[in-house]
């Protein structure tokens, strides 16, 4: 029996814990096939980001067509983009295909944890007008939304949903999940919020204190676009995906890879 297609479209991490690898660990880990297409190739470890360098759009379309003319890809996930021109270059290259994918997954990589910014702002305005209406769910943590549909954290979190309710409404995207690990004012849980134009939908699970946390936000929208491949509906899909990083992270809590944030334990059912 075949397994369902997933590509991930994102940066390279050569410390193993973000971007494709975590992507592909998690992908495989659940039990779809990941096939990956890197857009840049970074200079980290586990400390920080150094530099970030994109792949030529001549190259990654070259991929992203012999890849489609071979294998029945249905599901897409996006993360790191980049610059402009690889965001214009995914706008053709979703309209070129659009009647193969059944579920587009952004997470709108913009800067990483240590403040290197992975997408130029002329890159993030393309993103915004051409491929967020062409996604089925978009994954921003909090800073990232702030940054997404001009927010001040200092407004009430039951504001800014009603801001982001109107904002996605424009912007064309049907959900919007805005992850709760930055969050105000929940030390002792993670609540994540599914945001339609009309409904708001909470979804609870335990904050885990670890310095462990490279690649989670990866890792969470590679586990909803995984599930939703295996005929789980929407709901369920994130359901899972957070019982999944929960224990991820648990596995990972005592684990040393490196002197700064180490990756999850994407495997933990092995060990």
């Amino acid at each position: 029996m075949s397994k369902p297609i997933i590509l991930t479209i994102a940066g390279f991490d050569p410390s193993g814990g973000a971007g494709l690898q975590a992507d592909i660990k998690t992908i495989s880990a659940l039990g779809s096939y990941a096939c990956s297409i890197a857009t840049s190739l970074t200079v980290q470890n586990t400390l920080k980001v150094y530099s970030s360098h994109p792949i030529s759009t001549s190259i990654i379309e070259d991929q992203f067509d012999k890849l489609m003319m071979d294998m029945p890809i249905r599901y897409l996930k996006i993360g790191m983009l980049a610059h402009k021109n690889i965001v214009v270059l995914l706008n053709k290259l979703i309209n070129k295909y659009k009647d193969h994918f059944e579920f587009i997954i952004l997470d709108p990589i913009i800067k990483s944890s240590s403040g290197h910014f992975l997408l130029d702002k002329e890159g993030l305005k393309v993103l915004f007008k051409d491929i967020f209406p062409q996604t089925n769910l978009i994954t921003p943590n909090y800073i990232e939304a702030c940054e997404i549909f001009q927010l001040s954290p200092e407004d009430s979190l039951a504001h800014n949903i009603c801001c982001i309710q109107e904002s996605i409404k424009d912007l064309g995207v049907p959900f919007c999940l805005l992850k709760g690990g930055h969050l105000p004012g929940t030390s002792n849980q993670c609540i994540d919020y599914l945001i339609s134009s009309k409904t708001v939908q909470s979804f609870m699970g335990k904050k885990i204190s670890s310095k462990n946390t490279h690649g989670t936000g990866c890792t969470l929208s590679s586990a909803i676009v995984t599930n939703i491949s295996q005929e789980n509906c929407l709901t369920q899909s994130i359901i899972k995906a957070k019982e999944y990083l929960i224990e991820s992270m648990l596995q990972s809590k005592n684990s040393i890879f490196g002197s700064g944030h180490g990756s999850l334990e994407h495997f933990h059912h092995l060990t």
